[in-house]
């Protein structure tokens, strides 16, 4: 296998953070980070993150502040076309159901 570069690396370092790929194709990329501090720092960072993301517990959202971001994301949907705020086509937007009121 090629020695990966570090746009390899940040365009797949998802799919290494997932456990995808060959032994092979995940040797390099861990040669890659270990050699690049740039590319080590993203994937420290990237999984420090996660951790945090991954370990923090659901909460409540106070009604007032969960009315303001509703009306936020009609706004945001009414003034950008068929796109949402996200750029993503307002079809494939997940919708905020995982939002819980108090």
């Amino acid at each position: 296998m090629k020695t990966m570069d570090c746009k390899d690396v940040l365009a797949n370092l998802s799919c290494y953070i997932d456990g995808e790929g060959s032994a092979e194709w995940r040797g390099a990329l861990e040669q890659h980070i270990s050699r690049c501090r740039r590319c080590h720092v993203v994937f420290d960072t990237t999984g420090r993150m996660l951790k945090i993301v991954t370990d923090v517990a659901p909460f409540e959202v106070p009604l007032a502040v969960s009315a303001r971001l509703y009306a936020r994301m009609e706004d945001a949907n009414l003034n950008s076309c068929s796109m949402g705020a996200s750029g993503l086509p307002l079809d494939r937007q997940r919708s905020p159901t995982a939002i819980q009121h108090k």
